[in-house]
């Protein structure tokens, strides 16, 4: 059999097709006696844009891509004289190029919630894949991103050599700080998302009842969290934000893949529990959502198509008046009178821009001290750069409307808190430019 030289191989106008059997043989070989960087560039040498592997092959390389065990301890199967951080950087390379040719199989391929991660494992680099990432059938994929942390027992049998753990419940348990190769398999991720049906990002969010809308969004927006915390980088904070645009992806579904409601609470308790410096990032990146409706989105099964004409900009502006709405305490007494009246304030409904009118009466709104889990010291900090945000927005976009109320004196005075001012200025410049 010749393996396939993807560095000669043009572009295939034939449809991908996974991996032959004998192809498949070759590639686990090494795997099954434990040589994983032997499987890694063996793996890579198959990849092409006509040929890609089966599940179990890319859930080994994930595996190796974030299976750190510590800084002396060598993971299990792999030989002395390869660092895990060596395999870790062949892996995720491996991946990224699994994303370039095939990143919808990539992302389909993942163990998901209510999916099975175990196979025949052979040997002990298998078996240990299939402990790692059985807990991704409960939670998701998001237990990969953390460093790996053993029970007593499952420690006892990793150092006694015992090869039949493979996959007992309760063997594996991830530690609260996000990896740096985590990091990396998230970008990864994050690409394989952007471009398959919003229905296999929601694969991996848990849901209570297969009936209702997914609405619980705890895990991926702790990895957000991490992504504006301390010590983070532009890379991370990057990847942070394509999650929670992904989120908001599943929200704008017809029919919502996500509870558009819960996916706002969400997003402020995440902003409540954030120190104020890392708050301010996140308010700023609202502003900066990928747009996902923007002509590179690819299209979606009819089964999840996304509510098409709504760009990003005016999801950030419904997003900064919802946060304006619960720091000022008002959202709970809005979200009863929408589900009677409706979404009549704002431009087109759910994730769409505030009207003028409405737009004024939220600059206005002071802070409401003691609104659910937050001080007045804390609601101050959301309010006022969301007000700011929303303003610049609609600075942007809807400054050629009528805002002949801005330039009454009197609601200009009235304007609350330290970001006043600064409003006076933008409402000022506004209506000259109308006038």
């Amino acid at each position: 059999m010749t393996i396939p030289h993807t560095a000669q191989a043009g572009p295939s106008r034939s449809v991908p097709r996974l991996f032959p059997a004998d192809y498949t043989g070759v590639v686990l070989s090494p795997a099954e006696e434990s040589d994983a960087a032997l499987f890694l560039s063996t793996l890579d040498s198959f990849v092409s844009p006509r040929y890609y592997p089966p599940a179990q092959i890319i859930r080994l390389a994930l595996h190796l891509a974030t299976a750190i065990d510590g800084p002396t301890r060598p993971l299990r199967g792999v030989a002395p004289t390869v660092t895990t951080t060596q395999l870790s950087a062949q892996a995720c390379r491996v991946l990224e190029k699994l994303v370039a040719l095939h990143s919808d199989k990539l992302a389909s391929f993942l163990p998901c919630v209510g999916g099975d991660a175990s196979w025949a494992a052979l040997g002990s680099l298998e078996k240990a894949t299939v402990r790692r990432l059985t807990p991704c059938t409960r939670s998701g994929i998001w237990e990969i991103l953390y460093a790996p942390r053993r029970t007593n027992a499952a420690a006892r049998d990793h150092d006694a050599g015992d090869d039949d753990a493979d996959g007992r419940d309760g063997d594996m348990r991830a530690s609260g700080t996000v990896t740096d190769e985590g990091w990396a398999v998230l970008s990864v991720l994050v690409d394989a998302w952007d471009s398959a049906p919003p229905a296999t990002f929601a694969a991996q969010l848990v849901r209570l009842d297969k009936r209702l809308a997914y609405d619980n969004a705890a895990a991926p927006l702790e990895v957000v969290a991490q992504a504006y915390g301390v010590g983070t980088t532009p890379t991370r904070r990057r990847s942070g934000a394509r999650l929670v645009a992904l989120l908001v992806r599943l929200a704008r579904t017809s029919p919502p893949l996500f509870h558009p409601h819960a996916l706002v609470v969400s997003l402020l308790a995440l902003l409540r529990q954030l120190a104020s410096p890392a708050r301010a990032l996140l308010l700023n990146m609202f502003a900066s959502l990928p747009d996902p409706d923007s002509p590179d989105t690819p299209s979606t099964s009819a089964n999840d198509a996304v509510t098409p004409a709504r760009p990003a900009w005016t999801i950030a502006a419904y997003i900064y008046a919802q946060l304006v709405e619960d720091a000022a305490g008002v959202r709970e007494t809005k979200t009863q009178e929408r589900r009677r009246r409706g979404y009549g304030e704002f431009e087109a409904g759910q994730w769409s821009c505030p009207r003028v009118p409405y737009a004024l009466k939220l600059l206005a709104l002071p802070v409401q001290a003691g609104s659910r889990g937050t001080d007045e010291g804390d609601a101050a900090g959301i309010l006022g750069p969301a007000k700011v945000g929303l303003l610049q927005l609609m600075l942007e976009h809807r400054g050629d409307q009528n805002w002949s109320e801005a330039r009454d004196e009197g609601y200009l005075a009235s304007l609350p808190g330290k970001e006043g001012p600064m409003l006076r200025v933008i409402l000022q410049q506004l209506c000259c430019r109308v006038t």
